[in-house]
């Protein structure tokens, strides 16, 4: 059994009187670093059993699925499930509890055994939508718009390549659609990629997203991701429309660039060169945000047994990540 934890740096601000969600950063377990895009329903709920008994009590409450739970078992493959209507759907291959009737239908199932534990969920998603629903041309629910209609064939995110952007006018349209299905499934915490940062800011969906989330009522706590060439100018125009933004590309187990145990290779961002970075982002601690407050993330501190990209699945012993 894999286990992990994520953790966050704490912080008090006095605008946290005034605020209703996300008072401090948010808090838990996130599965990419362990299990890159090969985390199945059996290791969240794993993990999800050991926060509740050991961290929960310290404040510890999201469990968070990473990027690929649409994906087919182990990625062979690239194909989706979907639900017909323009909305990815967990692989029932990996994440049984989401078959209802026979047929792919949503994290509820396990939303609710999280909850039943007093934890949160949380899903990765990237920012367009899917190719392969765009070649079927899947109706956008609760418009008048297919998915042919609304994609942008000529924006694509630069490192996945399997999503189209969407055209500005149909963003609020297919993000409305999209939250109020997540809304359906009792989602707390949702990661929008290839969304922010120098290299992927994309303001329509970064907005349309937000204003989605409320417009369905719930308090979803809202991520950016990337964040590689983020600025402060960047923050402070954005965090009002988030909980949680990216200030950082991924952080794997390096402190410095000298390392050798393990090795770091040039282009990893290591331990020792985020404390410079969160220094220029300190004053935005707790600054306003979506519903309540926001906070700079600097991605998670993976300590133990991990899989950095490029790595098969191992046979995974034990794994301690911290968000700081």
């Amino acid at each position: 059994m894999m286990i992990s934890f994520i953790c966050f740096t704490l912080f008090c601000v006095a605008s946290i009187c005034n605020a209703q969600h996300s008072l401090t950063p948010p808090m838990g377990w996130n599965s990419y670093d362990s299990f890159l895009t090969y985390v199945n329903e059996t290791q969240v709920r794993s993990n999800a059993l050991v926060m509740s008994s050991k961290l929960k009590s310290f404040g510890w409450e999201y469990v968070v699925i990473d990027e690929g739970w649409y994906n087919s078992a182990n990625d062979s493959s690239n194909y989706v499930y979907t639900d017909g209507k323009s909305h990815l759907v967990p692989a029932p291959t990996r994440y049984p509890s989401s078959v209802i009737n026979g047929e792919p239908n949503s994290f509820l199932p396990l939303a609710k055994f999280i909850h039943s534990l007093g934890l949160k969920l949380g899903i990765h998603i990237m920012r367009g939508i899917h190719k392969q629903i765009v070649e079927n041309n899947e109706p956008i629910e609760g418009t008048p718009f297919t998915a042919n209609q609304i994609a942008s064939k000529n924006d694509s995110c630069v490192w996945n390549s399997q999503f189209y952007g969407i055209n500005s006018e149909y963003t609020d349209a297919f993000y409305s659609s999209l939250l109020k299905a997540y809304s359906k499934w009792e989602i707390d915490f949702i990661k929008l990629d290839c969304v922010f940062g120098g290299r992927d800011l994309h303001s329509y969906d970064l907005i349309s997203f937000s204003k989605a989330i409320q417009e369905v009522g719930n308090n979803i706590t809202f991520s950016l991701s990337p964040g590689l060439g983020t600025t402060t100018q960047m923050a402070e125009k954005y965090s009002p429309y988030t909980n949680q933004y990216r200030v950082s590309d991924d952080l794997w187990d390096c402190w410095n660039s000298n390392s050798t145990n393990p090795p770091c290779p040039y282009d990893y961002v290591t331990v020792v060169s985020q404390f410079p970075k969160m220094a220029n982002f300190s004053y935005l601690v707790g600054a306003e945000g979506l519903n309540g407050l926001s906070w700079p993330d600097l991605d998670m501190l993976p300590l133990g047994e991990i899989m950095p990209p490029g790595y098969q699945p191992p046979q995974p012993t034990g794994s301690i990540l911290l968000l700081v």
